[in-house]
């Protein structure tokens, strides 16, 4: 659940983060001190699974993990 509390960063689960326009959403979040990325969503059998970012968060598929840690779900997956 958010904060009501708005110097706490609103965390984003991004679903299709490791796509073209995911991981230009993915930078976006980096650079927002608004958000913070909470998970880092990608397709089973993706090369990225388990792979961390530019911003060190690992690429995985585990969606429950995602939306127990984040406040809100971006969907650029296919």
């Amino acid at each position: 659940m958010a904060s009501s509390d708005p110097a706490t960063p609103l965390r984003v689960a991004l679903s299709g983060s490791t796509g073209a326009t995911g991981s230009v959403v993915r930078g976006l979040i980096h650079d927002d001190p608004a958000l913070t990325l909470a998970a880092a969503l990608c397709a089973p059998g993706e090369p990225a699974v388990g792979t961390a970012g530019p911003d060190g968060i690992v690429a995985n598929t585990d969606i429950a993990a995602a939306l127990a840690d984040a406040d809100v779900v971006i969907d650029f997956s296919a």
